[in-house]
Formats: C-alpha cells, structure tokens, sequence
C-alpha cells in the first residue's frame, strides 16, 4: 500500500471513491475543495492510500500562509468536517503516519484536524495534538418515508409542534427559490451582526451556483408572508446527508416561527427524494438554545473532537481579529487560550 497526493488524474477514482462511503460528508467532494480554495484562497493537500490500483483511504488538508507561519486543517471553514474515511486499519494508520510526518517536515504554526462525527473518534490516538476543542454534533436521521406533516411530527418535540402551527396558523407560505441569495447574504450578515460573529464573506455567496448545481447540490428555501420574504434556509445535499447550512430570519417576524415551517417543508422534501440524514453542524457547549432547538427536531447527538497541535507559541500572544484576518475561515487554535482575547 502507498500513498499519493490527489491530482487531476486520480480525481475521478477520488469522487468515486467519497461517494462509495457511507460516512463521507459534501465537505469530502471535490466541488468543495474547489469552492473553499476559491473563497478562502487556500491550497489543498489531499492523501489518498492506494493498494494496486484501489483506494483504500483518504484524508483531506488544506493549509493556508499567514504572518505566523503556516496553518493546516482537515478541514476549514465553519467547522467543516475532515478526517480520515478509510476501508481498512492498515489503510487509516499509513495516512495518519504519513500526516503526522508530513506536518512536521513543513513546520506547521498549527494544525487541526475536525473530526467526522460518524467515524470512530479512537482510531487517532496515536496523533500527537497538544490542543483539544468539542463540538456537539446533532443528527436527525429518518428511518423511515414520512409522508405527511402529522408522521413527520411523531419525531418533534411538542413545544416544535407547536411552533410550526403556529407559523401555518399565521399563512406563511414556504417555497424553493434559489435567486434569492441577496436576501440571505444581507440577512446571515444581520442576524450574525447581532451575535458579533464571524459572518460569511461576500465570495461565498457569489461563488455559490459557480461550483454547485442549484436544486441538486443545493437550495435555498424561502418563507413568505403577503408576498414579503422573512426567512430563508441554505441547504446542501450529499450522499443521503442534508446539511443544514446557513439559516436566516427577519428579526421582525421571528415570534412567527418561520424557520421552524421552512425545516419542516424541507424535511418532507428531502425524505420523498431518498435523504436519510439531516446534518444539523456542531453546537458549542455555550450554545444552549440552538441545541435546544436542534434536539426538539429529533436529532441524536455526536459529540466530536477537534485536535490541535499548536507548534509556534506566538499564536497565543496574537489576538483574535489578527488570526480571524490573517487566517480567514481556519481554525488556528483555540480563542479561549489566547494571552489577549
């Protein structure tokens, strides 16, 4: 078994391969990959372990230049998942050896892998990591074809019955429409505003329909009151799996639980196409009331790691809007264990 670096010519043993996976995510595609190195200006490092003439394994990075050296992840932006999808043992341990190698031969600043909350989190234990982040991840899985809103909501908490009435009750209507990218872009950027977060950069709502197919890789939902959108839901489709991706409401008409309607709507969409899995993302431990509203779906939760290995200690005496600058949508470590925050 060896292994090798993806190029254009094993990229469609690649895609064949990430699809074969039961476990493999749309952060694993290479629609992806090229979408991030458009928006992020990042460069990508993807392993793959071959016997013969199949793959066994792969392992996704991408690392990104800075004034503090370089950082790698697998993978970035918000979260996104990486890690190793491997057939086999043998398989896994050449990639994380060739990995651990690797980040010591190019003297990463740091390097992160995010663990993928479907595979085992044991089988890196060997990986050398002096940082450790979690996330909960929560899944609602549908087990079976629900055909209607009342078989959808065996799965719902009550209080989410309720909301969801509620916003039938006050005749909000729910639509695909995939030109609505302006509206979600101003509205991401208000409601994030509102957090002080980290906002989505204007690329990637741009770049969105120039890597991915609308209505096959991705829609965008929409929620509709006399006509006036209120609220809108970015989802993307991959290997059985939706991701829910990027929600948006008008903080107007949030009382009216529009978003709540859209998640329903689309869940019956996704279940009639043959989707087995809604993805909800991570949830900090802070974040109480977003998992709170994500368990009330029906979702299991997955708890997952991130694994950090800080080499250059200067990054802790960075401050976080020079590494949210300088290493735009990376994780370089964690914010918490800066000196100045």
């Amino acid at each position: 078994m060896k292994i090798e670096i993806l190029t254009d010519k094993n990229i469609d043993e690649y895609e064949f391969f990430v699809n074969s996976q039961e476990n493999s995510l749309i952060h694993y595609s290479i629609k992806y990959r090229n979408f991030l190195s458009s928006i992020i200006g990042c460069e990508s490092h993807y392993l793959i372990a071959r016997l013969g003439e199949k793959i066994q394994g792969i392992f996704p990075l991408m690392i990104k230049n800075g004034p503090l050296g370089k950082v790698l992840n697998s993978l970035p932006f918000f979260g996104s998942h990486g890690g190793i999808l491997s057939k086999n043992e043998l398989a896994t341990n050449l990639l994380l050896d060739h990995y651990s190698k690797f980040v010591k031969s190019e003297n990463f600043s740091s390097s992160t892998i995010i663990l993928n909350p479907f595979e085992p989190q044991s089988i890196y234990s060997g990986i050398f990591f002096n940082e450790r982040d979690y996330r909960v991840g929560q899944i609602t899985f549908f087990e079976k074809k629900y055909l209607s809103l009342e078989q959808l909501f065996e799965k719902f908490h009550s209080k989410t019955r309720n909301m969801i009435r509620k916003a039938i009750k006050n005749r909000i209507e729910v639509e695909i429409d995939n030109n609505q990218c302006d509206f979600l872009m101003k509205t991401h950027i208000e409601n994030i505003s509102r957090l002080n977060g980290t906002f989505k950069q204007k690329s990637f709502f741009e770049n969105l329909n120039v890597f991915f197919k609308e209505g096959i890789d991705y829609n965008i939902y929409v929620a509709k009151i006399n006509g006036r959108i209120i609220s809108a839901l970015l989802l993307f489709y991959f290997n059985g799996t939706v991701e829910y991706f990027m929600p948006v409401v008008d903080f107007e008409y949030k009382n009216l639980q529009p978003l709540s309607l859209i998640i329903c709507k689309a869940m019956i969409d996704s279940i009639e196409i043959g989707f087995k899995k809604w993805n909800w993302g991570g949830t900090w431990k802070e974040q109480s009331g977003v998992y709170r509203f994500k368990s009330r779906f029906g979702a299991k939760d997955f708890k997952y790691s991130y694994l950090i290995n800080v080499a250059n200690k200067e990054l802790y005496n960075a401050k976080r809007e020079f590494l949210l600058k300088h290493y735009q949508g990376f994780y370089v470590l964690p914010f918490n264990k800066l000196k100045v925050i």
